[in-house]
């Protein structure tokens, strides 16, 4: 039995498989690009796999070998992401106007679709189709810097209703590339002011007799860690919200309201805000943003059950949630700061309006300013019970025929946006 054998044969057949992928017809360039670069990334590497010998040191081949099978661990879910952004689930219409979006909002190529080449300074997407339930994002990737992954669930990849929580997604990428110190000592603080607040069943759980012992000690400090790291997370999710929030505006409260409500069964995570927490922080945005709130919206939420925890975490993840509400004002005003810095085009209610007169004749509207003026537009559509109720023929298909008006609608945008005529 030989590891360096296995471990070739292995890599060999994984090298074969990405030769393969490399030769399918892919919808757009990026999905190429993302197969091209893992190809030149994985030939490089090879030779420090093809080069070993029985005879060599074993715990270099150990090494070598155990690094090999990683690699493959990490990206082969990629390959198969790649290769689903070809199934014919996938909305095609939207990914133009998508990658456009997140370019402008980054202030890179703002452009991306214009050619087939390989800009490197712009973002790359890849969109597909997923077994998640809920939308799901890959980024900083090591070998793929610049590639975003988005993932759809796969029995709602075509429905454009849900295309405003790839705002959320987005907001991961955001998040990442921004500078978060200012937010995490703000985070810190707050722990540590909820903790004081809770001193006497804080001090007796962790057998603390000093408030200074927090910041002073050793083991004091680590006692909130866990509540830090949990209020940064809430912290990381509700800024994904909220992008999405200013990006899509309406339709973002009513596609999260058709995808989380309701709840599902079990306890909370610890690193998400309670469901409807969540909703009502988004609701407080919404009325700093100018953003209609749908009509009962907060009732479209309950929040989970409390995790099986002992009684420290449970005083934890208190803790985490107090300081989370405290940051969410600053939030707000930080998301709204950065969306205004971008050259994107926020949605507006006449040009949603204008949409929504030509969606009742059943007719795509020509010069759109935004894929977010479509998607407002159709909610509104599919919020009104006796929309085309004068045309029997369309209200007895009503949402089908609705999802692709706006898909041909989305189309018709993103055709204008590459020729110019969008004025």
């Amino acid at each position: 039995m030989s590891i360096l054998k296995y471990t070739i044969e292995r890599f060999s057949a994984f090298i074969e498989e990405i030769e393969r992928l490399h030769l399918c017809d892919f919808p757009y360039i990026d999905s190429k690009i993302a197969i091209e670069t893992l190809k030149k990334t994985f030939d490089r590497k090879s030779p420090y796999l093809y080069n070993l010998r029985e005879e060599d040191d074993k715990k270099l081949i150990v090494d070598k070998c155990t690094r090999t099978i990683t690699d493959i661990d990490l990206y082969l879910p990629l390959l198969g992401f790649i290769l689903r952004s070809t199934d014919v689930r996938n909305p095609f219409e939207i990914y133009g106007p998508i990658l456009r979006l997140v370019n402008t909002i980054l202030n890179t190529n703002t452009n991306p679709v214009s050619s087939d080449n390989n800009e490197e300074n712009r973002i790359h997407l890849i969109l597909s189709s997923e077994w998640n339930y809920s939308p799901l994002i890959y980024s900083g990737i090591p070998e793929l810097p610049g590639f975003l992954f988005i993932g759809l669930p796969v029995f709602e990849s075509s429905n454009p209703l849900l295309i405003p929580l790839i705002g959320h997604e987005m907001g991961h990428l955001i998040w990442n590339m921004k500078n978060k110190d200012a937010l995490s000592r703000k985070a810190q603080h707050y722990v540590l002011e909820s903790i004081i607040n809770r001193w006497d069943d804080y001090s007796r759980l962790y057998g603390l007799t000093e408030k200074s012992q927090l910041t002073d000690d050793i083991f004091g400090r680590e006692t909130w860690q866990h509540a830090l790291k949990w209020a940064l997370e809430q912290t990381k999710e509700i800024y994904c919200d909220f992008i999405g929030l200013s990006i899509f505006g309406y339709s973002f409260l009513c596609a999260f309201a058709y995808l989380l409500s309701p709840r599902f069964s079990g306890s909370r995570s610890e690193l998400y805000p309670n469901l409807k927490e969540r909703a009502e922080y988004l609701t407080l945005a919404a009325e700093k943003y100018d953003i209609k709130i749908p009509a009962d919206y907060l009732e479209m939420f309950e929040n989970f059950s409390g995790p099986s925890s002992s009684e420290k975490d449970m005083l934890l993840l208190t803790v985490a949630d107090e300081a989370v509400q405290k940051i969410v004002p600053e939030l707000i005003h930080q998301v709204d700061e950065f969306i205004r810095s971008t050259k994107i085009i926020l949605p507006s209610k006449e040009e949603r309006d204008r949409i929504y007169k030509r969606f009742l004749r059943v007719i795509p509207a020509e010069q759109c300013k935004s894929i977010a003026d479509i998607l407002n537009a159709a909610w509104k559509a599919y919020e009104q019970p006796d929309f085309w109720k004068d045309k029997p023929q369309m209200a007895n298909n009503r949402d089908k025929v609705l999802k692709e008006l706006v898909l041909k609608n989305i189309e018709i945008f993103e055709i204008e946006q590459i020729t110019g005529d969008n004025s």
